[in-house]
């Protein structure tokens, strides 16, 4: 465990070249639009773009595209083209984080017109290789919220790109702000997000989600700076400081608890990042990610994560 632990904080602060993943450019939105362009928007009395929102209920807002709906006597849409992007011909895991903000409890029904679409286009020959649905789950309360987790078959080797197409019906009978965070198209994607308590002297509790990376090893890391450290055709958004250093050793388990282990069959796990009691460390922001190991995979990085950002309280 200590040679993995070792070549992990190599990988990490000396930026080994690995192999592509997740393709799709700036998919958590921590950039805000960068990479992805409006192709249309036709609510008159609506909003579009980016915001802070908790969109996979885990308590931390981070920033997510959006279509705010107001108009509900016709269909109102927004359509985003991400910029384009390399993919190899084969299946590869499509996931997704939803959710629909609304004034009132009641769940918003027609379930089947009022969704997400994530289109795969190959940008050659302009046409739809894959075409992914993610419907409003007729949830009560302020907030519905749904994850996309299926797959997608490319056909052949090109360029593409991702477009998002978020719908609100005239069905609906309500407002409500459509949210879309955390894409990732690529055969082991993986996502940190946060919970728990960010206040000094609390405990932050760190999701960390692979998909496909069920018992394998994970290291994660916090820094104070998010990089980026560049890794071959992708970055890891943290920066090599002595925190990441710390946060990576394993010397201090009592700050930084179960910061590496072995991933369940789920790929899910959570990291703890217990926070000292500080007054100095009020407005602090942080930065968190991790990494899956598998000896098979280029360099023996199977995942890298996006990075979740928590401001100390």
């Amino acid at each position: 465990m200590k040679a993995v632990t070792t070549a992990a904080i190599v990988i990490v602060l000396a930026g080994i070249f690995v192999s592509a993943q997740n393709p799709v450019p700036n998919a958590d939105f921590e950039n805000g639009i960068t990479g992805w362009t409006l192709v249309r928007f036709n609510d008159p009395l609506g909003k579009t773009g980016v915001r802070i929102a908790d969109v996979n209920g885990n308590g931390d807002g981070s920033t997510a595209i959006y279509a705010d709906f107001q108009t509900l006597t016709s269909v109102m849409s927004a359509t985003y083209d991400s910029t384009k992007f390399p993919l190899k011909a084969g299946t590869y895991p499509l996931t997704a984080d939803v959710s629909w903000e609304k004034a009132v409890t009641t769940p918003i029904p027609s379930a089947s017109v009022n969704r997400v679409e994530f289109r795969v286009i190959n940008v050659t020959n302009n046409s739809t290789v894959a075409n992914v649905r993610i419907t409003v789950p007729n949830q009560t309360g302020l907030i519905e919220r749904a994850t996309l987790k299926t797959t997608v078959t490319i056909p052949s080797a090109d360029t593409h790109k991702l477009q998002l197409f978020l719908r609100h019906s005239n069905l609906a009978g309500l407002p409500f702000i459509c949210n879309v965070d955390d894409i990732a198209i690529g055969e082991f994607g993986g996502t940190c997000s946060s919970g728990g308590s960010a206040k000094n002297g609390g405990t932050l509790d760190l999701k960390l989600n692979a998909v496909g990376a069920g018992n394998k090893s994970y290291f994660a890391g916090t820094s104070l700076g998010k990089g980026p450290i560049p890794l071959d055709t992708r970055k890891i958004n943290l920066f090599p400081d002595t925190v990441l250093s710390v946060s990576t050793s394993g010397l201090l388990p009592s700050v930084f608890s179960a910061y590496n282990g072995i991933l369940p069959n789920s790929g899910s796990a959570t990291a703890k990042l217990n926070i000292p009691a500080s007054p100095a460390l009020v407005g602090l922001r942080i930065y968190s990610a991790f990494l899956t190991i598998d000896p098979a995979a280029p360099s023996g990085v199977l995942t890298i994560s996006n990075t979740n950002t928590t401001e100390i309280q």
